[in-house]
């Protein structure tokens, strides 16, 4: 699991996924 979940981490750093990150901290903030 902390591997996946470092996997994640390590996408967020990509420039491609910088829109899905976007949703996904708003999503995160919403909580």
């Amino acid at each position: 699991m902390s591997m996946g979940l470092q996997n994640f981490w390590d996408h967020k750093f990509n420039p491609c996924n910088t829109i899905f990150l976007s949703f996904f901290t708003t999503l995160l903030a919403t909580f």
